[in-house]
C-alpha cells in the first residue's frame, strides 16, 4: 500500500499525483453513451487520449466504476486499491504454501512481496490473481471429494479476470497458467 500512486492518493487524497494524473483518466461508465452520440468505433479520442478501448478495458462497467456509484469515486479507488493488495497477497500466500509447498518464511516473505508489489489500477485482478488460478487447478486435479468447488472456482475467477482485466494480462497470464 506504499506503493505509487497509492501512497499519494491514500495522503492527498484528490490532489494525489495518481489520481489527477492517471486513476480517473478513462471514464469507463461513459463509454456507452459516448457511442450512441458519436458511432462505434475501437479508438475513441473522446473519452481518452486515443486508447483502444476493446484492447486495453475489458469491461464497461468494473468494480470501481460500480462501487463508485456508491462512494464517490475516491472512495471507490481506495476500496479497490485495498482489495488488489488483499488479494495479491492472500493468492500468493495460497500459492507458495500449497502448491509450492515452501516453508513458512518463504510463503510469507513472498506474499508480502506479492502484496506491496506496484499493481496499476487499470490491471484489474489479471495479474493479481493467476497465482489464486494455480492453487486452484492444483487442488482440482487431485481427485477428492468436494473438487467440483475448486474447478467452478477457477471458472468463475477465470472468466472475472477476463471481465475485469487489461487483455494482454489475461493472454500472457493464461499462457502461464497453460504451461503450469
Amino acid at each position: 500500500l506504499l506503493s505509487f500512486p497509492t501512497f499519494g492518493t491514500l495522503i492527498a487524497g484528490d490532489h494525489g499525483l495518481g489520481y489527477v494524473l492517471d486513476v480517473f483518466d478513462l471514464p469507463r461508465s461513459g463509454v456507452s453513451a459516448d457511442w450512441l452520440a458519436n458511432g462505434l468505433t475501437l479508438w475513441n479520442t473522446h473519452l481518452t487520449a486515443g486508447n483502444a478501448l476493446l484492447a486495453q478495458v475489458g469491461s464497461f462497467v468494473t468494480p470501481d466504476v460500480a462501487i463508485g456509484l456508491i462512494v464517490g469515486p475516491f472512495g471507490a479507488y481506495a476500496i479497490v486499491a485495498w482489495l488488489t493488495a488483499v488479494v495479491a497477497g492472500l493468492s500468493m500466500h495460497l500459492f507458495l504454501r500449497d502448491s509450492l509447498r515452501l516453508s513458512t518464511a518463504a510463503v510469507i516473505g513472498g506474499a508480502t512481496i506479492y502484496l506491496f508489489g506496484f499493481w496499476h489500477y487499470a490491471y484489474g485482478l489479471s495479474a493479481i490473481a493467476a497465482p489464486l488460478l494455480f492453487w486452484l487447478i492444483d487442488r482440482a486435479v487431485v481427485p477428492a471429494p468436494g473438487r467440483w468447488r475448486f474447478i467452478l472456482g477457477g471458472a468463475v475467477i477465470g472468466a472475472f479476470l477476463c471481465y475485469d482485466g487489461i487483455s494482454q494480462v489475461v493472454i500472457l497470464f493464461a499462457g502461464l497458467q497453460l504451461g503450469y
